[in-house]
């Protein structure tokens, strides 16, 4: 995600050692010459977000993809719905330039490229899940190995339709109960599955293949090399490498955090949080614990969000020292990359802020009509019945039709 020239020169303030974080001009999401408007019968039911510089958009009668210039790329059949990846992200379409199309009374699944071209069709398909990383399930009534009657069978596949494996176990649980399974996404290059024939976790390549085998009652997924583990029930934590290793030994009473930019956070017995270094050194610990109301996990830029009493957010450094005091009480950063974050104010407040990483605001949304939303995708935020940019441009805008 790039971000474009700012809209105002900003200066820095010093505060307790700090940078202030300026209180920029308030942008209105405003249409322009260049916006789109798209009349549908029935109105836009839904709007997903980005991935891939696509979006779904569901109307009266069929869901649409969308580009990022509002242009419709094409439309699902009759009947069919995009199975989506869900996550942090919301209802993604796109993964590794592919979506799944699935209709339950056709019994077809449909894999699509982002330009609406079918890259594989399964037919008498039962079943069928979105992509994530490049692997997506479908599913196939097969006969019984004792002949009566049949069982439905599950099995990995690639961007190409090409089968990866079904023996690879499939973990229970879907998304918002809606689906018998859930796919991790994976990060470096593994994902979590559990086995419930053991009862226990372990990893797996994007080949389907197990890596670490599952031998563990629970786990996170890898973040910056290594994974939080759980052994037994009620056991303590520790975390593994991507071969499986022991590096940090299980010694947390409590669940640990991830790491990210080489420190992670733990709480002791008295609940008191303190950061560690990938030897499980202890690198600092809150000398004035009193004074902090929330500790946030540093992020992969470096940062965290700390709260502290009455109403103070900071952003903190991996020198564990305030860098960027931000104008007003936030609860949680919710969307971040490389160049910008996204603020929903807390309670009382119906505003979204967007800053850069430098404290400077870009854009203010002073309330849920202005837009905002709680975080953006590919740059693209979404608000009511329009995708709108970080200057508050908005793109395309749905309308219905007057009778």
């Amino acid at each position: 995600m790039r971000m474009n020239v700012l809209l105002f020169t900003a200066m820095f303030l010093l505060f307790a050692g700090t940078v202030q974080a300026q209180k920029g001009a308030i942008y209105k999401i405003h249409s322009t010459a260049q916006t789109k408007t798209i009349t549908y019968d029935g109105g836009i039911r839904f709007m997903g977000e980005f991935s891939n510089e696509r979006a779904l958009i569901q109307g009266k009668n069929k869901w649409l993809v969308i580009d990022k210039h509002g242009n419709v790329v094409f439309a699902l059949p009759n009947g069919f719905v995009p199975k989506p990846t869900k996550g942090r992200e919301g209802f993604i379409g796109y993964d590794n330039g592919r979506m799944m199309g699935y209709s339950s009374e056709e019994k077809r699944a449909l894999i699509y490229n982002t330009s609406g071209s079918v890259v594989k069709e399964f037919k008498d398909a039962v079943g069928a899940s979105g992509f994530c990383d490049g692997v997506a399930l479908v599913a196939f009534n097969e006969k019984s190995p004792n002949g009566w009657g049949t069982t439905t069978e599950w099995y990995y596949i690639d961007i190409n339709g090409n089968k990866l494996s079904k023996t690879m176990p499939i973990s229970k649980g879907g998304w918002f109960g809606e689906d018998p399974y859930r796919l991790f996404k994976l990060t470096d290059g593994l994902a979590p599955v559990r086995d419930d024939e053991v009862k226990r976790w372990g990893f797996r390549n994007q080949k389907c293949q197990w890596v670490i085998q599952p031998t563990f009652y629970k786990v996170h997924n890898f973040s910056d090399g290594l994974a939080v583990v759980q052994q037994e029930e009620y056991g303590k934590w520790g975390y593994i490498d991507t071969n499986g290793q022991w590096v940090i030994q299980p010694i947390f009473s409590n669940e640990p955090g991830d790491f990210n930019a080489g420190i992670a956070r733990v709480t002791d017995k008295n609940n008191c949080v303190s950061y560690i270094n990938k030897t499980g050194r202890i690198v600092w610990t809150d000398p004035e614990p009193i004074k902090c109301n929330e500790y946030g996990h540093f992020m992969t830029t470096g940062f965290a969000l700390w709260c502290f009493a009455p109403r103070e957010g900071y952003l903190v450094d991996t020198s564990f020292k305030k860098r960027i005091r931000l104008p007003e009480f936030f609860n949680h950063i919710s969307d971040y990359g490389k160049d910008y974050y996204v603020l929903p104010e807390g309670p009382g407040h119906d505003g979204t802020k967007v800053f850069d990483w430098n404290g400077n605001l870009l854009l203010e949304f002073t309330d849920r009509n202005d837009g905002g939303g709680n975080y953006f995708s590919e740059g693209i935020g979404k608000m009511k019945n329009y995708y709108f940019n970080l200057q508050g441009e908005i793109i395309v805008k749905f309308e219905d039709t007057l009778f």
